[in-house]
């Protein structure tokens, strides 16, 4: 496996990966319940943008030269439920099926963590058992009570963690 920086012309890849994502909810999600529209221009001309942002992070995973998965961190731009503001926000930590159980995501997520600081959130469908585990073995604290979001259709929760610069690296995920 190989984690390189994501550059602009990733974009249409971590989109679909998204998306992919995205339709996994079905698996938990309310009968009928039909995705968030993120494969459009707009969600890729914002997701280009991001991956220019210096305040950013986003890596791409690539086994054997095929896409793996993606993870990328943003600025907190908007407030959490309770009205905190983090320093940083985990938009995406997505992973296709076909790399789950590998260490694609603890690998991904370990170089996040690796360059995060401050207080850093993330939200994930209450619904998502796997990813909550997930995150929560990643030393992620759930925060506050699951909230609906009208745009995605479902009940989300919020995790937190305060990093560091330098945080000790845990050796198990080399």
């Amino acid at each position: 496996m190989r984690l390189r920086p994501a550059v602009p012309d990733d974009a249409p890849a971590l989109l679909a990966n998204v998306v992919a994502g995205f339709e996994g909810y079905r698996a938990f999600a309310p009968p009928g319940w039909i995705p968030p529209q993120e494969d459009t221009p707009a969600r890729l001309a914002e997701l280009r943008e991001m991956l220019v942002n210096p305040g950013a992070f986003a890596r791409v995973a690539e086994v054997d030269g095929v896409f793996a998965g993606h993870v990328l961190v943003e600025p907190g731009a908007r407030a959490s439920p309770d009205g905190v503001m983090p320093d940083l926000h985990v938009r995406h930590l997505f992973v296709p099926e076909p790399f789950w159980g590998t260490g694609v995501a603890r690998e991904l997520h370990g170089a996040a963590v690796d360059w995060m600081h401050g207080l850093v959130r993330l939200f994930t469908p209450t619904g998502q058992a796997r990813a909550r585990r997930f995150y929560e073995r990643e030393g992620w604290t759930l925060h506050g009570q699951p909230w609906f979001v009208m745009a995605m259709q479902l009940s989300l929760v919020e995790y937190r963690r305060v990093t560091s610069y330098g945080e000790p690296k845990d050796e198990t995920r080399m």
